[in-house]
């Protein structure tokens, strides 16, 4: 029998010894005298001595066990319903939390059904004997896809059970990943602000999972800080931490394949340049799987697809298809290419998937992971933006020549590039998001409202290059995209954006200095190799001298014995900076003539266009915010979700985003608005189509989000029971796999403080009467007693 003060339960043994100790002090002997009037006396009470003891010990035992009773009481004794049910059924008032997994994981098909399903019957028939029993439990239901709002409990009977039952037959499982630290933190967060006054009810939270190893631990097979945290803020209160319980509904079979990564080689497709398509396929189980097939679809958002079976994906224009995948051994991943090319610009959505004996067969019983959508912006051309700070119209005369002439050679955009160049006193008041990358060629300084737009571009995941020169000034720079004014902020965007120190210009006419490359940079990598000897070639004759801060990589050297830092880049939030210490044209190095120039550059770009572009995907149970003009379109937009069209059409009401602007720059960006998807709009993978409607009227434009299951979810590796103790040994986990042990959800203890407080009453009542009779019982028969006894001598003297 467990208390929730043992401390005060081993100390009733000691209260109950209270009146044992008054009742030996009573009986204290004394000097005996003998006195001849008592002989009488004495030889009366002999014959009622057996009655008064036994009158004396009822009253001893009787508050004996009041004592113990109020002891107990205090200590908040807990009875298990397994053993007292017939108690239990009366009495027990306790608070059950059901947390259901519907991760994509639980999808996951068996002969007998899915995992989600066995998860689901479990949690129905222990509902169902939770409400026959009408124990009035507190019973709350929580998905692990909508953690961050637990819904409130309801007290359990056959109406509100037969109610949950439904609900939870009408649950299917998400394309989410189940956040097991956010559910228990959810739970305790709850409890924490719950009224709390009267009776704690004891509390028990069962897990219904299938124990991925993904979720119970840090990624490394270590226990995971988050869980270990929540758990420790649900064991705070000691006097009623919860019992946990986890339902393993999975199974041992770990076989799985699965695409886990679309990428897009050179970023934003070009139209009519071919594109490769980079899947990666998975296999997670153990044995190989072969013969594998991926096949591309593709088609632009704008064209809706009316036919019969219509999916609300939009029309198929073009499909695509990659190299069988002979073999693939368990454990191993590959990557393969898909090659298309797409005919006009504008926004496309695709669709990859592998089949074949090795994914959607019998080894595979996670089809839903062999399916990955994404959605490409295809562009006319790639733009870049190249601001010159001594322009010319004389050819090669321009700081900006040699670098137009890398990227766009004949000046028509065949290469897929288009320059847009300009000079330090006029930069573009368009949006810079279009452009892949900006350029600074030998810039002296920026007006300030456009180096307000540049640091928000590389912030936000632009990318900026800077080429020095004899226009650029020490201090100007170290004021305008350095710290000299103070460090970044919202309102100052434009500074920290440098890679390095500006310290001075070195060499002259005579200076002869090479280049000394880390050939293991990806921007260096084709240069390897025979390429080297056209690069030693390249000569220097003046340059900046740098100082790289602590976070600032060098991608290479002059060989000018102090190694100076030659090009360095530095990750500014999720943009980058890459600053060149010599300049873009010949005028300081005679690097533009050289061939690994073109190279260089080009492969910086590809690199940028790479990250910056690409297969655009989010993951699934997120929020998404998609910018809309309002100038253009109308606040409201219809949406379809995945399922569509089980799911039916909605519609969706744009809001002014945050403004997030100070009033001393006078940058307001209050009159930007978007379109918010919640998490519960966002639990299905696959294609999320809004339809935006123009101010002017005409048709809805079409637009696509791409959402995607976490490829976590695609490991079926296992924790055993073991192996949670092992992780988490301070916390009472126990994990139940036979499924006839389900009912244990529903077995626990419940406390008995009102029973023992009705008996300490009751007890006080009976002490009273008896003691009141007793008391009265011994004076009439000790008066007549002492009555008999005085006669006695009489009769005695008359003889």
């Amino acid at each position: 029998m467990p208390f929730l003060h043992p401390a005060i339960a081993g100390a009733a043994f000691a209260v109950a010894a209270i009146p044992i100790i008054i009742h030996l002090l009573n009986r204290r002997r004394l000097r005996k005298l003998d006195w001849a009037a008592m002989e009488f006396l004495l030889a009366a009470l002999k014959r009622t001595r057996r009655r008064v003891r036994i009158e004396q010990l009822i009253l001893l035992m009787v508050r004996i066990a009041m004592m113990i009773v109020l002891a107990l009481f205090l200590a908040r004794p807990m009875l298990s319903d397994s053993e007292f049910s017939w108690l239990a059924s009366a009495l027990k008032k306790e608070e059950k939390i059901f947390v259901l997994d519907d991760s994509l994981s639980m999808a996951r098909r068996h002969t007998d059904g899915n995992v989600f399903d066995r998860a689901a019957d479990a949690v129905s028939t222990e509902l169902n004997r939770l409400g026959r029993r009408r124990a009035g439990d507190i019973v709350s239901l929580m998905r692990a896809s909508q953690s961050d709002t637990p819904p409130p409990g309801v007290f359990i009977n056959q109406e509100s059970s037969a109610e949950l039952e439904q609900t939870v037959k009408s649950f299917t499982p998400t394309s989410t990943r189940m956040d097991v630290a956010k559910a228990l933190e959810s739970i305790a967060q709850k409890s924490a602000t719950a009224t709390t006054g009267g009776p704690q009810h004891p509390r028990s939270i069962s897990i219904v999972t299938d124990l991925r190893s993904v979720d119970w631990t840090d990624g490394a097979g270590g226990p995971s800080e988050a869980i270990s945290q929540a758990l420790t803020r649900l064991s705070s209160n000691e006097e009623n931490a919860p019992r946990i319980i986890i339902y393993d509904v999975g199974s041992d079979d770990t076989s799985n394949v699965a695409i886990t990564e679309v990428a897009l080689e050179g970023g934003k497709p070009t139209v009519g340049i071919p594109t490769e398509v980079r899947v990666k396929v998975r296999n997670f189980g153990r044995d190989p799987v072969s013969a594998m097939r991926l096949q591309m679809s593709f088609g632009a958002v704008s064209d809706e697809d009316t036919g019969a079976g219509s999916t609300g994906t939009g029309a198929v224009t073009g499909t695509a298809l990659a190299p069988s995948i002979e073999r693939l051994q368990g454990g191993e991943t590959t990557t393969a290419s898909i090659p298309c090319t797409f005919r006009k610009p504008g926004q496309y959505w695709a669709k990859v998937e592998v089949s074949g004996s090795g994914s959607s067969g019998n080894r595979d019983s996670l089809p839903e992971d062999n399916t990955l959508s994404f959605v490409v912006d295809v562009v006319e051309a790639t733009d870049v933006l190249l601001i010159s700070g001594e322009p010319s119209s004389e050819r090669w005369e321009g700081e900006t020549d040699f670098l137009v002439s890398v990227l766009d050679p004949d000046g028509e955009a065949k290469e897929g590039i288009r320059p847009t160049i300009t000079s330090e006193d006029n930069p573009p008041e368009e949006s810079l998001d279009k452009f892949v990358v900006i350029y600074l060629a030998n810039v002296h300084s920026l007006p300030e409202a456009f180096r307000r737009r540049v640091g928000r571009y590389v912030r936000d995941g632009g990318s900026l290059v800077i080429f020095l020169g004899d226009q650029v000034d020490q201090a100007e720079y170290l004021r305008q995209f350095g710290v000299a004014d103070g460090p970044a902020d919202d309102a100052h965007p434009w500074r920290d954006l440098l890679p390095a120190r500006l310290t001075e210009i070195t060499g002259g006419e005579l200076t002869n200095v090479g280049l000394s490359p880390s050939y293991e940079h990806p921007y260096f990598r084709n240069l390897r190799g025979e390429a080297e000897p056209y690069l030693q070639q390249v000569s220097f004759h003046k340059y900046w001298t740098l100082e790289p801060l602590p976070t600032t990589r060098i991608l290479a050297r002059f060989e000018d014995g102090s190694e100076s830092p030659a090009i360095v880049e530095r990750a500014i939030e999720d943009g980058r900076v890459i600053l060149f210490a010599s300049s873009a044209d010949d005028e300081w190095h005679d690097w533009p003539r050289n061939g690994t120039f073109v190279v260089l550059q080009r492969d910086i770009l590809e690199s940028i266009a790479r990250a910056r572009g690409g297969a655009e995907q989010r993951l699934a149970g997120d929020p998404i915010e998609l910018p809309i003009d309002v100038s253009k379109h109308k606040l409201e937009a219809r949406f379809r979700a995945p399922d569509y069209p089980r799911t039916p059409e909605g519609t969706l009401r744009a809001a002014p985003k945050p403004a997030s602007s100070d009033a001393a720059t006078g940058d307001d960006s209050s009159g930007d608005f978007q379109l918010s998807l919640d998490r519960k709009t966002t639990l299905a993978s696959g294609l999320f189509r809004l339809a935006l409607s123009p101010r002017g009227g005409g048709d809805d434009e079409w637009r696509a989000v791409a959402i995607r299951s976490d490829p976590a979810e695609s490991d079926m590796t296992r924790i055993t029971a073991s192996g949670i103790e092992e992780l988490y040994p301070d916390f009472d986990i126990r994990v139940i796999q036979d499924s006839k042990s389900f009912t244990e959800a529903g077995r626990g203890q419940f406390e008995i403080a009102d029973i023992l407080i009705a008996i300490f009453v009751l007890l006080l009542f009976l002490e009273g009467i008896l003691a009141c009779w007793f008391a009265h019982h011994n004076k009439a028969a000790g008066s007549g007693q002492l009555a008999g006894a005085g006669n006695i001598p009489a009769m005695k003297e008359g003889a």
